[in-house]
């Protein structure tokens, strides 16, 4: 039961830790292109 508990929680955090990394990566790619375009984000 520990073992599963275990692995449910590192696949959980894998999942996690791979979606903010690229959510991350998504969001400074944007930032990038924002500022070096010049143009600002209008909410």
């Amino acid at each position: 039961m520990l073992a599963g508990f275990d692995m449910a929680a590192y696949v959980l955090g894998f999942t996690v830790g791979a979606f903010s990394e690229r959510l991350a990566l998504v969001s400074g790619v944007i930032a990038f292109l924002v500022g070096s375009s010049g143009l600002q984000l209008i909410w």
